[in-house]
């Protein structure tokens, strides 16, 4: 994707006379930002005692994700609301490299470090939770350039309908360019040059409350940025956000499209997928919808190929063979963990209503070595999933942290799994033996 790597390499190990691949887990949901990481060599079944930790270590108050990068691991950490500070660790061991802290006071509501960074080329790029833009060289262990994204583009971060949450995004490295949503009034998103942070230009405002990423989609044989827009108010005649399409050269909007799709408050990214579709999903009873976005001549065509009511609030469901699996955990809705038909938004199955059936509520989920990894968002059991049409598939099952609100993405890579709760960060050895 651009210029960030998917590294991929011959791990000297085989398995059932298969080689296994590894791969770098360098931003916010993998390689890809899909959440699907290309490894193999899962372990399909874990000891009694869960999967071996490998190693541990305490972190700030938070929800900001680690990403992997030739064996070290990178968390924008934050520490009493004072600071941001990269911290870099070894993959291996555990063991803190460096890290660089920056001033940044502040508080916001559920207070604490916010996304994963993006690494690439020897630099890393994040976002902190009172917006500051950075960018860090790993050799020089230092700060290359930072930009506050609240002064520069004028966000109010106590405005309810901007960013009252603080900043939630994980750059987009894409075409030579840094990408970030804004979170403000008046604009969406912003293209900055990522050796010195400059503005190449910015996009037209969306709509309203917005906590979602902008995403590459290439629809109607353009490459382009996707992104929904927040609606006014949860209230159902509100103003909805429009859903657009903007190009990557210059920022300008190539298509857009309200009243299809509405959320007071979108957060997980759109997902393009083949024939020109784009899922979008949300909570707020926004639901999930599938667009297909056709050219027409020198314009685009927006239509709605179905629109199912439940979705995912905070995490990007997973994608795999022609169903998406998610968590649905919503504070007005809560189908449990369900199963879709991409084809026609059709629900497969639900563990709403199953007795004693797992609930994962908004925690996060992965696909590795065609197998879902499950992480509940209030008990911190980690449960390996086939995915299937058919029915609920539970292989194995463990608790691997304490605590609620788990709601940090996890990170996958050389067979190893990163996860953390509010304030610990562990390393799980998921390898096959």
């Amino acid at each position: 994707m651009g210029n960030i790597c998917l590294v991929l390499s011959v791990v000297l190990a085989f398995c059932c006379g298969e080689t296994v691949v590894s791969s770098d887990w360098p931003q916010f949901q993998g390689p890809n930002r899909n959440g699907i990481s290309p490894e193999t060599g899962l372990a399909m079944t874990w000891p009694e005692t869960g999967p071996r930790v490998l190693w541990k270590v305490a972190v700030g108050v938070g929800y900001a994700g680690p990403v992997v990068s030739d064996g070290k691991v990178f968390l924008l950490d934050r520490k009493d609301d004072a600071q941001d500070i990269l911290r870099c660790f070894d993959l291996q061991t555990g063991t803190e490299i460096f890290s660089v802290a920056c001033d940044a006071p502040g508080y916001t509501p559920h207070n604490g470090s916010r996304m994963p960074v993006t690494v690439d080329n020897g630099r890393v790029y994040g976002v902190g939770l009172m917006g500051d833009c950075y960018c860090f060289d790993i050799e020089t262990k230092a700060l290359v350039w930072r930009r506050n994204l609240p002064k520069d583009f004028k966000i109010d971060l106590t405005r309810k309908n901007e960013s009252m949450w603080g900043l939630a995004q994980s750059p987009l490295l894409h075409g030579g360019l840094l990408i970030v949503g804004l979170q403000c009034a008046d604009k969406s998103m912003a293209a900055l040059k990522p050796e010195t942070g400059e503005t190449v230009w910015t996009a037209e405002s969306l709509g309203y409350q917005d906590y979602t990423m902008p995403a590459v989609a290439t629809l109607g044989g353009i490459e382009q940025l996707a992104m929904p827009g927040g609606a006014k108010t949860e209230g159902i005649d509100s103003p909805s956000g429009k859903i657009a399409g903007i190009s990557l050269r210059d920022g300008s909007t190539l298509w857009s499209v309200d009243g299809l799709w509405k959320c007071y408050t979108p957060i997980p990214p759109a997902l393009a997928l083949s024939d020109d579709r784009l899922l979008i999903t949300g909570g707020y009873r926004a639901g999930t919808a599938m667009l297909q976005v056709k050219r027409e001549g020198d314009g685009f065509s927006v239509k709605e190929l179905w629109h199912q009511q439940c979705g995912s609030q905070i995490h990007l469901p997973i994608v795999c063979e022609g169903y998406l699996y998610a968590n649905t955990r919503e504070d007005n809705r809560d189908s449990g963990t369900v199963c879709l038909s991409v084809d026609n938004g059709e629900v497969m199955w639900s563990t709403k209503g199953i007795k004693g059936a797992r609930r994962f509520g908004r925690g996060p989920m992965l696909l590795v070595d065609g197998m879902i990894l499950n992480l509940s968002d209030s008990t911190g059991t980690l449960c390996l999933i086939k995915p299937s049409p058919n029915g609920y598939m539970e292989v194995a099952s463990a608790k691997v942290l304490e605590g609620t609100n788990i709601y940090a993405n996890m990170a996958f890579s050389q067979g190893k799994l990163l996860l953390r709760n509010l304030t610990l960060m562990k390393c799980l050895d998921l390898r096959s033996p």
